[in-house]
């Protein structure tokens, strides 16, 4: 036999990963979940999930809450009895929910898009090989804690019986039902802005850098946090500086 006529058999190319695994994997084993985006950088099937299940949810509750009663706590807050009563005429339930449905389906995915080309701009200035594609689908699959939210949000409405549920009852794990109990005002959205789901995500985004880069803990952390900081700190100082009621 010829040594010409042998052949060295081809590595088997990975398999891609099932959406399943990847799920399973942004929960309990981030590390593989990295591995495999580096290979496979699937985005839309995570990217439909969260978008949609968020905006199911926002529909659901602005369909089935007690909008009169909404509309009173949300009066609540304001001392002027004119701009009460004119905000009395403009808080309409579909106007609250088309907001909502905007957020979710092309805010939030927005967001996500900026965020993966502030960390494809900073892995180009490095000189780190990542795609924006590969970006992306890292920071769209860092936010799949907030689906587990979600599911908490369902069991909240599904639980309550007569439509008198506010949407801070809904995050049962953000900043403000867990340790600031704000009834009302600027501060109040903010510390519901603020959740477990956040502080989760941030973290894993942060582990997904430095596998890919290889780079220490505390920058990868850094770059992570940097875009939230800005963000939250900017909403922060509106408030503490009275632009923001």
């Amino acid at each position: 036999m010829n040594t010409s006529d042998i052949r060295t058999p081809l590595a088997p190319a990975s398999a891609r990963p099932t959406f399943n695994a990847l799920f399973s994997q942004s929960i309990t084993e981030p590390r593989k979940l990295f591995a495999a985006l580096n290979t496979h950088a699937s985005w839309l099937p995570p990217l439909l999930l969260l978008t949609l299940s968020t905006a199911a949810v926002s529909a659901w509750y602005y369909s089935v809450v007690d909008f009169e009663w909404l509309k009173e706590q949300a009066l609540l807050s304001i001392a002027d009895v004119n701009l009460r009563e004119t905000a009395r005429l403009t808080i309409q339930r579909h106007l609250l929910m088309t907001s909502a449905l905007i957020h979710d389906l092309l805010l939030m995915p927005l967001g996500w898009c900026l965020m993966a080309l502030y960390l494809a701009g900073i892995a180009k200035i490095l000189g780190f090989g990542r795609s924006f594609r590969q970006w992306f689908a890292l920071v769209v699959w860092s936010n799949m804690p907030h689906f587990l939210l979600l599911v908490s949000a369902a069991a909240q409405m599904l639980l309550n019986t007569d439509g008198q549920i506010s949407m801070s009852q809904l995050h049962p794990l953000s900043l403000n039902q867990l340790v600031l109990q704000q009834q009302s005002g600027p501060w109040m959205g903010f510390a519901e802005a603020v959740d477990v789901g956040l502080i989760w995500s941030i973290i894993l985004l942060a582990l997904g850098v430095q596998n890919w880069t290889g780079r220490r803990w505390p920058a990868c952390l850094a770059v992570a946090l940097l875009p939230p900081v800005i963000i939250y700190g900017g909403w922060a100082v509106l408030i503490a500086q009275g632009i923001i009621k």
